[in-house]
């Protein structure tokens, strides 16, 4: 029988999951299914019309891997046959498939938490901040590939984290990991930093487990051999049509000719974020900073798509035809944006330090764990460098894709999002080294939760004004 604190985790466990989802529901509800940094529709509708995967060059997003798109083509075909959706309300349904994945990642990553060595009360705060993290609920709404791919990234890792967890892995567990890595590599480019992380993983198992260097690499080659020759195929196809193994849309839409930019364009070496706690949008002199606007983007609509909603409509004309490099930036006014949101992005952006702070913590105090020889050393050393491999292959592609396109819209947190199981592992156990030490606890509670409690005020205020705003078109 259950004692009763792991009783009350576990509720709050439930209450967090629940309450993650309640908010991405209702900011996928009132959003309208257009409203998107991209058209992810369009590919679809071809797939649909055609019955065949278009050309990478037949539309702006038809140069993406097509997993997403084929299995949401499949989807609406079933809708629109079964007479549940119709032609002028199928974007909404498929506008909810993101959701539903963004939703399932919640659960897939409290499934990785219970693998690692963490107490309840990092594992529940640590969960909380997927939970609760801003620009996730964002990408819950906005119809896109990039909620498949953080979904199909977690499942892996979780895989992989149980190839850790125990001794005698199955030839069926590692056939099925192979078939969920092809799936994923074809979900969104970002999604190929798995490959060398399942590399990493196999190749310092015999640290972790009886087994021999070479039986390990082969093991991690007969999982990842499956996913190898299809990416192959599909780059030498690419290759042989296009010219290049992986197309891009920069011919037929490329935002450097026309965004506006600072000087730099691009900035690697700094982090600035104060500027988005001062300003918490896109303005002048906030546009180049590639870590400041990976962390801005991370904790508040920094690059607008959903708070536009509120405040006087010709402001945001004007500013988005700044974004398009049409005007110059318009002046502030009153008229502007509503300042009760700002604020509230203000906040964000200061309180989204604490789990930064906390993220630093955990990997320095895994770090240790395997400098010191703990009694854990070596499944924190393959835990260790497989959050650390994830998180570093995961800034060097969203860094190599801002190099090719050096303006704000190539440097979206949503980018790098792939590395959330990461991110809440490494905010877990610096958690677990914080609630040690005396009064580390209700410090940590009570900052994750003044967190917590702000982002659901943002989503309750920006639901209700795109509501508002919508109900009255």
């Amino acid at each position: 029988m259950l004692d009763k604190a792991t009783m009350r985790y576990r509720t709050l466990f439930i209450a967090f999951m629940v309450l993650g989802a309640a908010l991405r529901i209702g900011m996928f509800w009132v959003n309208p299914p257009g409203n998107a940094f991209d058209n992810h529709y369009q590919p679809i509708k071809l797939i649909m019309d055609t019955g065949r995967i278009p050309g990478k060059l037949d539309c702006v997003e038809c140069y993406q891997p097509p997993v997403f798109y084929w299995t949401s083509a499949v989807i609406g075909d079933s809708l629109v046959a079964s007479g549940i959706a119709t032609e002028s309300n199928l974007a909404k349904f498929l506008q909810f498939l993101p959701c539903l994945y963004s939703i399932t990642t919640l659960y897939v990553v409290f499934l990785i938490l219970k693998l690692l060595p963490l107490s309840d009360f990092a594992r529940l705060w640590s969960l909380g901040f997927l939970c609760f993290l801003p620009r996730h609920i964002y990408m819950s709404a906005l119809h896109s590939n990039d909620s498949l791919s953080y979904l199909a990234i977690s499942v892996c890792v979780y895989g992989l984290g149980l190839v850790i967890a125990n001794k005698h892995i199955s030839a069926a567990h590692l056939l099925l990991l192979s078939a969920i890595i092809s799936v994923t590599i074809f979900t969104k480019y970002t999604a190929f930093i798995i490959i060398p992380v399942v590399f990493l993983t196999f190749g310092l198992l015999p640290l972790r487990h009886p087994v021999t260097f070479a039986g390990s690499l082969t093991k991690g080659i007969a999982v990842l051999m499956l996913p190898l020759v299809l990416l192959g195929a599909y780059g030498a196809s690419n290759k042989k049509i296009y010219g290049t193994a992986l197309p891009f849309n920069a011919a037929i839409h490329n935002p450097a000719v026309f965004q506006p930019h600072d000087d730099p364009k691009y900035d690697l070496a700094t982090f600035k974020p104060w500027l988005f706690v001062s300003d918490p949008i896109l303005r002048p002199g906030q546009l180049n900073s590639f870590w400041t606007l990976m962390y801005a983007g991370m904790w508040f609509d920094t690059e607008p798509k959903l708070i536009v909603y509120a405040g006087n409509y010709e402001w945001w004309r004007t500013y988005y035809g700044w974004l398009n490099g049409q005007n110059l930036f318009p002046a502030d006014s009153a008229t502007g944006p509503r300042h009760s949101l700002l604020h509230v992005g203000s906040y964000l952006e200061a309180l989204g330090l604490v789990p930064l702070g906390l993220g630093i913590t955990g990997l320095v105090f895994l770090t240790r764990e395997v400098l010191r020889g703990a009694d854990r050393t070596r499944e924190s050393l393959l835990l260790l460098q497989m959050f650390l491999g994830l998180c570093i292959f995961d800034a060097l592609v969203a860094a190599q894709l801002a190099l090719d396109v050096p303006v704000f819209s190539a440097m979206k947190s949503s980018y790098v999002l792939t590395a959330i199981p990461a991110f809440c592992a490494f905010v877990g156990f610096g958690i677990r080294a914080c609630e040690k030490r005396s009064g580390g606890k209700i410090i940590c509670g009570t900052l994750m939760g003044a967190l917590f409690s702000m982002v659901v005020v943002h989503v309750l205020q920006v639901t209700y004004w795109i509501s508002a705003v919508t109900k009255r078109i």
